[in-house]
């Protein structure tokens, strides 16, 4: 890696932790300077603003978990309800690790959106429907139709992301995660089973 990455790399490793301790507002670009042992100007070289390091980082922290959480999606060795609950399950994982995030959820609920920067909107905008295409995808599967009758898959997704996202400030602004994972868990077995009871291996031929 040339010079330059390394710099830029090692700008964003000083940025996201900061972020991840204390937040945008009470981050400056002169304590990401000083904590990555860099001039103030060798900063403005890589980033125009404390905002595009923010978003850099934040966009990273949501590709990565994206990328991760794809392979689940497409997992054609499993029916699509089981993986609806792999999802479901390893996404609270990654959340749980992801801290930048999980700031970003607190600014948000203590009224600080994110909507000053419209690129950080656009990003859980563009997760939020990637999201939702898979699920719809899965929920719409041909059998699952068959089997269950008049099965409103719209809804059913539209209220599956609004269960996620109330569990995200639980588990992530209150800090509940780790107190609740194991009935989490738990809850996700049974709704799945609950939903697609009739849903087989054998179904699907599998």
């Amino acid at each position: 890696m040339n010079r330059i990455k390394e710099t830029r790399k090692q700008i964003l490793a000083t940025a996201k932790f900061l972020f991840q301790e204390y937040g945008f507002d009470k981050t400056s670009l002169d304590e990401i300077a000083r904590a990555a042992h860099k001039a103030k100007r060798s900063l403005y070289n890589h980033f125009g603003s404390k905002e595009e390091i923010y978003t850099v980082v934040l966009e990273e922290e949501l590709r990565n978990m994206q990328t991760a959480l794809e392979h689940i999606f497409n997992d054609e060795s499993l029916i699509p309800p089981k993986r609806i609950h792999n999802y479901l399950i390893w996404r609270m994982e990654m959340m749980n690790e992801a801290k930048t995030i999980q700031q970003l959820l607190k600014n948000r609920v203590a009224g600080h959106d994110e909507g000053r920067f419209p690129r950080i909107h656009q990003l859980f905008e563009h997760f939020d429907a990637w999201e939702r295409k898979h699920f719809l995808d899965l929920s719409s599967d041909k059998v699952i139709c068959e089997v269950f009758n008049g099965f409103d898959a719209e809804a059913f997704v539209d209220m599956l992301q609004m269960v996620i996202k109330s569990l995200d400030i639980t588990f992530f602004v209150q800090g509940k995660y780790t107190q609740y994972k194991p009935t989490f868990s738990y809850m996700i077995d049974r709704i799945i089973q609950l939903s697609f009871v009739n849903i087989t291996p054998q179904t699907v031929g599998i």
